[in-house]
């Protein structure tokens, strides 16, 4: 077993979390790439990232089986100046504390800043509805 109880494949080998974080750096140094290939575009006073927006996430979120209350979402470039999103990060209260927000929300956010004014992406949480939990609308503190 690995130091994290992680099963070993060979003896000597790298275990599923060491394989997992080397598949996870070579797909950033992708992003990072795509960015830079994207940077050195000039589009009128600024560059084709300034006017681009890349949403990765993990295809696990939390954990190689996770529980889908951890999803880390990276996003890069300008997007057009729509959103306020350099060199941010963002972490809300846990699904079903107050002020929590549902990944949902953030798909809100997105419609909402580029033209499309809706209340939930999909159907709004009826748990939070029912917990007095709203979470209607954009993130506000995302939109320019």
């Amino acid at each position: 077993m690995g130091s994290r109880g992680d099963t070993v494949f060979n003896e000597g080998s790298k275990t599923q979390t060491e394989y997992r974080e080397i598949i996870q750096r070579h797909h950033t140094e992708l992003l990072a790439t795509i960015a830079g290939k994207l940077r050195a575009v000039p589009e009128g006073d600024e560059d084709m990232l300034d006017n681009t927006l890349i949403i990765f996430l993990s295809d696990s979120g939390d954990n190689h089986h996770g529980s889908g209350m951890e999803w880390p979402y990276l996003i890069i470039g300008g997007g057009g100046g729509k959103l306020k999103l350099p060199g941010r990060y963002l972490r809300y209260p846990k699904y079903g504390d107050p002020g929590c927000r549902t990944i949902g929300d953030w798909w809100t956010t997105l419609l909402n800043a580029y033209g499309n004014p809706v209340r939930y992406f999909g159907n709004e949480d009826l748990v939070l509805k029912q917990n007095g939990c709203s979470h209607a609308g954009p993130l506000e503190e995302l939109l320019v």
